[in-house]
């Protein structure tokens, strides 16, 4: 069994500080979604864009304030909202 990593309170703040990510990153998928749903028009797609700066934004915000990799905080959250069975399992 591969040992965890202990994570410093500070890393674990950073961590935490993610969750509203999260969501975000639901909210343009359920956007996408939508505008996926019916034929392309560009007042269809405007909401799923819309989501998707205001993500891609935050996790610049979120990346430059805690002093991380915002690729990395990007990967994360794509994961944690793509693969949720795999979260609830932890």
């Amino acid at each position: 069994m591969a040992k965890q990593k202990t994570l410093s309170a500070e890393e674990q703040a950073e961590l935490a500080a993610r969750a509203p990510l999260v969501e975000l990153k639901r909210s343009a998928e359920a956007a996408r979604a939508e505008a996926m749903a019916g034929p392309y028009s560009p007042e269809r797609w405007a909401p799923w864009q819309a989501a998707a700066q205001e993500l891609h934004a935050a996790i610049t915000q979120h990346a430059a304030a805690h002093g991380v990799n915002r690729f990395e905080v990007e990967s994360w959250v794509t994961y944690q909202v793509l693969h949720a069975e795999d979260n609830d399992s932890a």
